[in-house]
């Protein structure tokens, strides 16, 4: 049940972000995180209980995040594709 609370989430929030980044003229405006949002509660879903499993799943979570993005801006500063 609470899978399909997150698909019908993540799909709302789709549809509120693309208005949302249309009204302020950027479609991928940092502010608008829902996609974090509904990820994060993705992956504490699959998190055994406990909130030392809680903490070191947000902490990874946010790990990745940082060396995501910062491989995208890398890749788009210097004009190569870093995703092969």
């Amino acid at each position: 049940m609470f899978l399909l609370l997150l698909i019908w989430a993540f799909a709302i929030g789709v549809w509120v972000c693309d208005i949302t980044g249309k009204a302020l003229g950027d479609s991928d405006y940092g502010g608008i995180v829902w996609d974090e949002i509904v990820a994060m509660l993705l992956v504490l879903f699959f998190t055994p209980p406990g909130w030392e499993w809680g903490l070191l799943a947000f902490a990874l979570f946010r790990f990745f995040d940082i060396v995501s993005r910062r491989r995208y801006a890398i890749s788009t500063a210097t004009g190569t594709a870093v995703w092969a």
